[in-house]
């Protein structure tokens, strides 16, 4: 579990099929209502394998949502949500 990395990603439906399953399953969402330009994807990798990711989408100019996150259970407890958030914070501050 060292090899965890948090990367931002343009296409969050194209890292694996079982992210986008579990996109669809876990939070109903799809490719054709959670892609746009206004939408950021975070995604945390250990190696190859998703273990996490969250959202955040451009509400106006000065507001952002933060959307779904989610962190997989034996990753839990090591503080992934923190950073996923520092991270969108990150973002917003640079928007």
């Amino acid at each position: 579990m060292s090899n965890l990395k948090i990367k931002q990603v343009k296409d969050i439906f194209a890292i694996s099929k079982s992210l986008t399953k579990h996109l669809q399953e876990y939070w109903m969402i799809g490719p054709d209502n959670w892609l746009s330009a206004q939408s950021y994807w975070f995604v945390i990798f250990d190696g190859d394998e998703w273990v996490g990711y969250s959202m955040a989408r451009v509400h106006d100019i000065t507001s952002i949502y933060l959307g779904p996150s989610y962190v997989k259970e034996n990753y839990r407890g090591q503080g992934l949500q923190v950073k996923l958030i520092k991270r969108r914070i990150r973002l917003a501050k640079r928007l």
